[in-house]
């Protein structure tokens, strides 16, 4: 399948237009890294909650599955609602956790197909009785993605949801990442820099950690699979702190959505889901 997710980020702005009627709170403008170890996956997010583009709230954005086996994470638009607020309002987030806890024995796919024709439902269902709430979207309004181990393998499995005039529509993907690499979903243009070619002047010195320099060289020497889960760690934990600092926002004002308190899990083949400290 193609693939969709180089960089999900720059369509959030969109969703943060306060003169809009659907201006939602949102767990919006968040920055979610997913990274292959050889027996382990690395997962963290940044934990603010905006409303209209500012900051409301904290929330732990990564979902743990009850049995361990993976975990799940929505971005992008998360609570539909007026500026007023609406006793229609949609939760999208709290759909999501409630169905997880209502199925301790879901693995990430199944979690993922159900929870995702359940979200897709609520927002068809939503627009039709409010169609001023969803204007047609160039780019995805919101995301949902479930990862961990089924049947022993490392999966990732993404859903894009759009707007159109006349119904909300889907696309899904199930990237495959390789040990040693990772993806990054939400607003990523910093970690893509320090991680990737030239880096912008203000990075340099989040570019300069050991750990991004060691990665650099693994990609480029196609060694990938030296990189470890303790890398990975410390990579993610870079990404954010860069994407949330002075820098950062220069690079990427629209970060200013991403922010603390990070949090940080690693899911594991043989003991599953654990939260970890700051690496």
């Amino acid at each position: 399948m193609k693939n969709v997710l180089p960089h999900l980020g720059g369509w959030l702005l969109l969703l943060l237009l306060d003169a809009h009627p659907a201006a939602s709170q949102s767990i919006a403008g968040s920055m979610f890294f997913v990274g292959s170890a050889n027996k382990s996956i690395v997962i963290a997010a940044d934990g603010l909650v905006t409303h209209n583009g500012l900051p409301t709230g904290k929330n732990d954005k990564l979902i743990p599955l009850v049995n361990t086996e993976g975990a799940c994470f929505i971005g992008g638009r998360s609570v539909i609602d007026s500026v007023t607020g609406s006793i229609d309002k949609v939760d999208l987030d709290k759909t999501v956790r409630n169905w997880i806890k209502e199925n301790p024995k879901a693995n990430p796919f199944s979690a993922h197909e159900t929870i995702d024709a359940t979200l897709l439902g609520l927002m068809r269902a939503s627009q039709r009785k409010h169609p001023d709430w969803y204007p047609t979207q160039p780019e995805e309004f919101s995301y949902f993605v479930c990862v961990g181990y089924y049947m022993g393998l490392q999966e990732v499995y993404v859903t894009l949801y759009r707007s159109t005039t006349t119904e909300i529509t889907s696309t899904l993907d199930h990237p495959v990442i390789s040990p040693g690499h990772f993806r990054t979903f939400g607003w990523s243009r910093v970690c893509a820099e320090i991680t990737g070619g030239k880096t912008t002047k203000q990075l340099e010195k989040f570019e300069s950690d050991p750990t991004i320099g060691k990665y650099k060289r693994a990609i480029a020497s196609k060694s990938s699979s030296t990189i470890t889960e303790a890398d990975l760690l410390t990579i993610s934990r870079v990404c954010l702190e860069a994407t949330e600092s002075p820098e950062g926002r220069e690079v990427e004002p629209q970060a200013r959505e991403v922010g603390q308190p990070n949090r940080y899990a690693v899911i594991g083949i043989r003991n599953g889901f654990r939260w970890v400290h700051t690496p």
